[in-house]
């Protein structure tokens, strides 16, 4: 275990690590494990030493040790079993090392951070209680009580279609529900349009920072994911009429409103320019169009290429996630394909779960709760405003998220995760640039900060208030932790 004996003594001279200065020292371990990982030299399935071997060895105590592994652990680099000690993992792509919001341990917080900036979930504005109400009127349903246990499928009443199209609808843009397939969730929905648009071995772009599930939904369905490059409100044209040239993809998913992480609202115009590209090369673009409630109405691409644009989307960032409601908009010659991909997937739909969201839809609490949220979404953005200023970039008023360029004593830290450590000592989970990237994160480091999360504005006031701290004071404010 020579890394572990000679370059973790390095990293630990001194009190520093070799690329983050005033580091704690677990954070300074784990930076050289990932390091070494990356590189090759820790094999993976390599045991690593027991901790109170490795303590005595390096000269610091069994708990740096412990914190270090956790949070190496956390990283996807190693994996500890009690019985057999901590291995190492397999090397990902870059960028993904199991921390990205598609995999397992992104939404895992640690207890010592109680202010949850990191997933990106609704605010609380009373949704819980709704959903309760919610089920209690279902539930006194004869007809439903009957065929709770039964198999549910969408097409049996044209009823939750019709009013799930209505949710994708806006004055701008009208959605057939001829066209629409119920899923459970986002998610389920994104794997069914890629299963319709795409076949296994076929190229799918995204954009270069994106909700990095679909890097894990492309492995598992055997696509290939290359990222393509952003400005200001998203996908660079240019860049997708030369991929569309030279490398034939078949889908680019993409975020067209208040894009995730960067919060950008793409223009009619760029939209139009993406359709008219898609519509030359066979393109499909898949669109999420899961925060459209929370800012002023747009058209989706599927307005500009009906033939060419798959809707994604559901009830999670503005009525409830646990409802797990989602809906997925086809071309109409997808539409049959859709529902047998989402049958392949789910064997039909829970019954309760789609009666309480078509409730929900149908007696107008949905969009009661996507109002509320909206509001309670633009007042924290106005406290972020108030307490962060300029670090802001660019920030959209509606938008549930918030991206941030590390200032330059951070940038000299080498990457994102040495601010996101910083604020998870004050208690305070964010995410990192790493997390949203499909291949290398930018070359300067960003974070992005979720504001729904905090169960009131005063701990979203705290939240902030020290990570303003961390931004001002830079990594001298970590001397105190190590």
């Amino acid at each position: 275990m020579t890394i572990l004996s000679t370059e973790l003594r390095a990293a630990l001279s001194a009190g520093t690590g070799p690329e983050t200065p005033l580091a704690p020292r677990y954070v300074a371990i784990a930076d050289a494990i990932e390091k070494a990982v990356q590189e090759g030299r820790l094999a993976p399935g390599e045991k690593l030493p027991p901790q109170r071997a490795l303590a005595y060895d390096l000269g610091v105590t069994v708990g740096t040790v412990s914190r270090a592994y956790d949070l190496a652990a956390r990283r996807g680099l190693v994996e500890g079993t009690v019985g057999r000690g901590t291995h190492v993992l397999a090397p990902q792509q870059p960028g993904t090392y199991g921390r990205g919001v598609g995999s397992a341990s992104f939404l895992r917080i640690a207890p010592e951070t109680p202010i949850p900036l990191k997933a990106n979930l609704p605010a609380p504005i009373g949704q819980h209680a709704a959903v309760a109400q919610a089920a209690e009127d279902v539930l006194r349903q004869n007809a439903l009580r009957l065929s709770l246990a039964d198999y549910y499928s969408a097409d049996q009443t044209g009823e939750d279609r019709e009013l799930a199209a209505d949710w994708l609808s806006n004055p701008l843009f009208k959605a057939d529900p001829q066209h629409l397939v119920l899923c459970s969730g986002a998610q389920q929905a994104l794997m069914t349009a890629l299963m319709i648009a795409t076949e296994p071995g076929d190229l799918v772009l995204g954009e270069a920072l994106t909700y990095h599930v679909i890097h894990t939904q492309c492995r598992l369905a055997g696509r290939r994911l290359k990222p393509l490059p952003l400005d200001e409100e998203g996908i660079v044209p240019e860049a997708l009429e030369e991929a569309c040239r030279t490398q034939r993809p078949r889908a680019l998913f993409l975020v067209p409103t208040l894009q995730n992480p960067t919060g950008a609202v793409m223009s009619d115009k760029r939209r139009a320019r993406l359709a008219a590209i898609a519509d030359a090369h066979q393109l499909y673009l898949i669109e999420d169009a899961i925060y459209t409630k929370l800012t002023q109405p747009q058209r989706p691409l599927a307005g500009f290429t009906p033939d060419h644009s798959i809707l994604v989307s559901s009830l999670s960032k503005t009525v409830a996630p646990g409802l797990r409601y989602g809906m997925v908009l086809c071309p109409p010659r997808l539409a049959e394909r859709a529902r047998a991909a989402q049958h392949a997937l789910a064997q039909g739909l829970p019954a309760i779960t789609i009666a309480m969201g078509t409730h929900l839809l149908r007696n107008g609490e949905a969009a009661r709760l996507a109002g509320l949220q909206q509001q309670e979404c633009r007042a924290r953005n106005v406290l972020a405003r108030e307490t962060l200023g300029a670090y802001l970039l660019c920030p959209h008023p509606d938008s549930p998220h918030l991206w941030i360029e590390l200032p330059e004593p951070w940038q000299r830290e080498g990457h994102a995760y040495a601010f996101v450590e910083a604020a998870r000592e004050r208690g305070v989970a964010l995410a990192a640039d790493a997390d949203f990237a499909i291949a290398a994160p930018p070359p300067r480091a960003h974070i992005r900060l979720a504001l729904g999360a905090p169960e009131s504005r005063a701990l979203l006031e705290e939240g902030l208030a020290r990570i303003k701290t961390l931004l001002d004071d830079g990594p001298l404010a970590r001397r105190d932790l190590t």
